[in-house]
């Protein structure tokens, strides 16, 4: 898998899709900024997007005014979580947590998962798994954890799903299906199957099972499947499609792709005039009727200050809001499009960390 820095999962509802906009404000603190004298500062739009950074607090940001605050549960902010990623409908809230428990060894501990209430409360933890691959994922029904991670320590990948006991449900090493050693990225669908990717192909699974079949594989040319995100009625896939550039300044455009018919794809959404852009990290909103995305990637080589030595090039992120039934959706805040750009101090919340949003 490639190891970048931003992902975003949307999990409450996006409203009054007008589409257009201008330009936003990016200086600000990331916690306790203050809206705008109308309270709203993105009209058009409602919900939540978790700000995930490493080493610092995460963030909650709120659609309609831009305003972010912390994570209920997880203030502290410690360098050692991984990712804070919620469940389909935002009631709880899954942390992985690397090298949070104690295990007699004395060069390792062991990676955590950890399930908290809306409101911060812990409900549950599991333990003793070694180096957890990105972020653990809730089933529909909250019932089930699948999570990848690599149980031998000399990358020998496993795709994993357990109960909220902690009991083993379903255990897939990658390796030994299609001799691989790249981590597997997974969404579930709401009927409990998964569907994961590795190398150049999309795999699906039965229900609450972990070994899964191709779907669909694309060439190198093609580009590498990343950051797969299910449709809330499990009939269309939104991926990434990574075709080049570097791990800083990825080459990366979304595309979306009916489950039933693999050849049914098409490409969401394009930046005017730049062929190598980055358009990365697609997340559904809850009714199904818009895909949020990231345009451009915000890279910083160090924590702040900032530097600015010469041959340093910062390239900042915007997030934008697209028509799920959208084909080539043009990703502008200068020409009339349908994509609704997501105005706050996005450049202050991810700057100088490696920010990711789920």
């Amino acid at each position: 898998m490639k190891k970048r820095g931003l992902l975003i999962t949307l999990f409450a509802v996006l409203l009054h899709a007008c589409g257009g906009g201008s330009g936003g404000d990016d200086s600000g603190d990331t916690t306790t900024n203050d809206p705008p004298p109308s309270g709203r500062l993105n009209p058009q739009l409602s919900g939540r997007v978790f700000v995930y950074r490493i080493g610092a607090p995460s963030l909650i940001l709120d659609l309609s005014t831009g305003v972010y605050s912390l994570i209920p549960g997880m203030e502290s902010g410690t360098p050692l979580t991984v990712m804070a990623f919620p469940s389909y409908d935002g009631e709880e809230v899954v942390e992985t947590v690397s090298g949070c428990e104690d295990n007699g060894h004395t060069l390792y501990k062991d990676d955590c998962v950890i399930v908290h209430a809306s409101d911060g409360a812990s409900l549950m933890k599991l333990t003793a798994f070694e180096d957890i691959e990105g972020p653990a994922r809730l089933s529909y029904d909250r019932q089930y954890i699948a999570f990848a991670y690599d149980y031998r320590g000399d990358d020998m990948i496993s795709l994993t799903i357990a109960d909220r006991a902690g009991q083993l449900v379903s255990h897939n090493n990658i390796y030994e299906q299609i001799d691989s050693d790249d981590d597997p990225e997974f969404d579930w669908l709401p009927d409990g199957r998964l569907v994961y990717m590795v190398d150049q192909t999309i795999y699906i699974t039965a229900p609450y099972d972990a070994h899964g079949t191709p779907l669909i594989t694309f060439t190198e040319e093609q580009g590498e499947p990343l950051e797969p995100a299910v449709s809330p009625d499990g009939k269309r896939l939104a991926f990434e499609l990574h075709t080049g550039g570097s791990w800083s300044t990825p080459e990366t455009a979304v595309w979306v792709m009916s489950l039933d018919d693999p050849s049914d794809l098409h490409q969401l959404a394009v930046v005017p005039g730049d062929d190598t852009s980055s358009v990365s990290h697609p997340i559904w909103s809850p009714d199904g009727n818009w895909i949020m995305v990231i345009e451009g990637l915000s890279y910083s080589p160090v924590a702040p200050p900032v530097t600015t030595d010469p041959g340093t090039q910062l390239v900042f992120s915007k997030l934008y809001a697209v028509p799920s039934d959208g084909i080539q959706v043009e990703l502008t805040q200068t020409n009339p499009t349908t994509a609704i750009p997501v105005l706050s101090n996005w450049r202050a919340a991810v700057l100088g960390n490696e920010g990711r949003i789920s």
